[in-house]
């Protein structure tokens, strides 16, 4: 097969990924009216099949990421993809509420390395122009993605019920699943390490900060239990702030170089990034010189060395001027300049031990 054709299933897989992904968020909270009917669940156990996915997906975004670029951006696609299928399936087949909001935080965490692998896999494929083309479909799909998922479940709850919108969620990604052979695989040149310990404490501060604010309303926002929540969630943030500072590849810190490339240096500043010197300006052409205005190709402009007054003077005046800027200066007759002293620098043929006495006419 083409190279052509590869890009186009690999752009047309990643595509749909990313419109199957916002419709998860959007399209679960329509169905949860019928889900609860069906399984009986209270209200607070309901909503965690939202935030169960909304937590895992926005938590491991970052460790998803480090990993893809250190293992294989293919390869965590893969296993996004299987997580993802499979949570949906379990989410689908089973009626206890507990199972359920457990499937879904795990659809959430393969949505993220779905997400972070998807998007290098077509950064890597595509360059110039078409990476451009490429990323601007992935917004308008994400938006779509976002604007149909409400419509969609609500269709699919009415018409087949809430256990249909999971199922095709399932079914799209076992698609999509055939379409990874086609797929380029990739690392990052300057992969780190994943930051286990950042993770954990970030997915800990976010799990007690949502947990406390989504049961807030319920509990009442002065009990203990929300306020230890609350707390707790202030100290794991801390936590992972400390920690963050000791490690040597923080989550979440762009590299310092580029991928591929050098950063250009200012000289006198080195390990700091700047704009490369301009080795020199090219001058503007004549206007009676061949070619009119067109002609935009020249030299740089070169100055011609200075030679001194033993190698043959080329500026007397400038000389001279040399030889006696550092005497006191007084005003001369005929409105110049009078030196007064022995100058500091003697030319080899107005050499002399006697006070001086040079006039100069005024510039």
């Amino acid at each position: 097969m083409t190279p052509a054709r590869t890009r186009t299933i690999s752009l047309v897989a990643i595509i749909a990924t990313l419109v199957v992904l916002p419709t998860s968020v959007t399209g679960s909270g329509v169905a949860l009216p019928h889900l609860g009917r069906d399984t009986g669940a209270s209200l607070a156990a309901l909503q965690w099949v939202v935030h169960g996915y909304n937590l895992t997906f926005a938590s491991f975004m970052l460790a998803c990421g480090a990993l893809a670029d250190r293992i294989g951006r293919r390869r965590v696609f893969t296993g996004g993809a299987v997580l993802f299928t499979a949570a949906s399936a379990i989410s689908a087949a089973v009626s206890d509420i507990l199972l359920i909001d457990l499937a879904r935080a795990a659809a959430g965490a393969g949505a993220a390395a779905l997400l972070t692998s998807g998007s290098a896999i077509l950064a890597t494929t595509f360059e110039g122009a078409a990476r451009t083309r490429v990323f601007a479909a992935v917004g308008i799909a994400t938006g779509g993605g976002l604007a149909m998922g409400a419509m969609a479940a609500g269709v699919l709850a009415d018409t087949l019920g809430w256990r249909s919108f999971f199922w095709v969620h399932a079914v799209l990604m076992a698609l999509v699943l055939l379409a990874v052979p086609f797929m380029r695989e990739s690392r990052g040149e300057s992969a780190a390490k994943v930051d286990w310990y950042g993770t954990a404490t970030f997915v800990g501060a976010l799990f007690l900060l949502m947990l406390g604010t989504a049961e807030g309303p319920r509990w009442g926002w002065s009990s203990p239990e929300v306020l230890g929540l609350l707390a707790g969630a202030a100290v794991l943030l801390a936590v992972f702030v400390a920690v963050e500072r000791r490690q040597r590849h923080p989550t979440g810190r762009p590299a310092r170089r580029p991928p591929g490339g050098r950063v250009p240096r200012i000289r006198g500043q080195p390990g700091r990034p700047g704009r490369r010197r301009r080795r020199g300006r090219p001058r503007r052409p004549a206007r009676d010189a061949p070619g009119g205005a067109a002609a935009r190709v020249h030299r740089p402009r070169r100055r011609a060395p200075h030679r001194g007054l033993a190698g043959g003077a080329v500026d007397e005046r400038r000389d001279l001027r040399r030889a006696v800027d550092r005497r006191p200066r007084h005003a001369g007759p005929q409105g110049g300049y009078r030196f007064v002293g022995k100058p500091r620098f003697t030319p080899p043929c107005e050499g002399s031990s006697q006070r001086e006495v040079t006039t100069l006419p005024r510039v």
